[in-house]
């Protein structure tokens, strides 16, 4: 049988503009924030203060891109996206306490490291812009303060860095996955395996983008021939016809007369009555 080329809209055009304006945001975060903090880089690349600039409004603009898209009614995909991150069902949770082995049924359009990973990088970033907003504007509090804040601002950018590593790293590795952040879509069938729970429409996080796009053109799907419906139509010609193995059809018919006359019974597949 062929496969199925049906696709799914996982993400809008909203969604999607806005997670590479965050990220790119972001990235040059830790750019500039790397070579800020590393001696020999700030040496080699100079302008610091044109760095320093930088790093500062890109800071401030880190919230820009999703504050935009969930301000108006374009964000409604987003915002139901956001909302079912912030919910997790008991099956999740034991897919988080297995790493993924326990309650894949459960899983819906993301899955619990997914939303983990959304709530950590978000609350982190959180902090790195009260922090940085101290340490730039906040002169007049006391040295106990600015000191507490660039201890608390330099280890939250190095997890954020460690967390945007990883998120790169398993997107490369995932092609559909990453595939659907640019175009927006995914197969039916990788939703059947790594997101049962969303395809389904269950779920903390189903919402109406489950629903299928028209379909890719594809094969033509295989019909019965005309020519074989007679009197002499039996269950191997229909069975050659529709694509399905003999061997199957044997196997399920053998199964119904052990269970309706015992382990004896000879497991011959009578032919199909016709219908005229």
């Amino acid at each position: 049988m062929p496969r199925s080329t049906e696709e799914v809209r996982r993400f809008d055009g909203v969604e999607r503009a806005a997670h590479w304006l965050t990220a790119l945001v972001v990235l040059t975060l830790v750019a500039t924030g790397v070579i800020l903090y590393v001696p020999a880089l700030s040496l080699a690349v100079g302008q610091r203060l044109v760095i320093e600039d930088l790093h500062l409004y890109a800071g401030i603009a880190v919230f820009v891109p999703l504050a935009a898209a969930l301000c108006g009614p374009w964000g409604r995909r987003l915002r139901a996206d956001l909302k079912s991150m912030g919910r997790f069902t008991a099956a999740e949770s034991a897919w988080l306490r297995s790493i993924g082995k326990r309650g894949r049924v459960a899983v819906g359009k993301f899955n619990p490291g997914q939303k983990l990973n959304t709530i950590a990088i978000g609350s982190m970033l959180t902090v790195l812009l009260a922090t940085g907003i101290i340490l730039r504007w906040f002169n007049f509090v006391s040295v106990y303060w600015r000191t507490g804040a660039t201890f608390v601002h330099d280890w939250f950018a190095l997890a954020v860095i460690v967390l945007v590593v990883g998120h790169i790293l398993f997107a490369l590795a995932h092609p559909v996955a990453l595939r659907s952040m640019i175009v927006g879509t995914v197969p039916r069938s990788w939703t059947a395996r790594h997101a049962p729970s969303w395809q389904a429409g269950a779920g903390p996080d189903a919402t109406a983008d489950a629903a299928a796009l028209p379909p890719v053109a594809g094969p033509e799907p295989r019909t019965l021939n005309a020519s074989l419906v007679g009197p002499e139509l039996d269950a191997g010609a229909v069975v050659e016809a529709a694509g399905v193995s003999r061997r199957g059809v044997d196997a399920v018919a053998g199964r119904r007369e052990v269970a309706q006359h015992g382990e004896g019974a000879p497991h011959s597949v009578p032919p199909v009555a016709s219908s005229s």
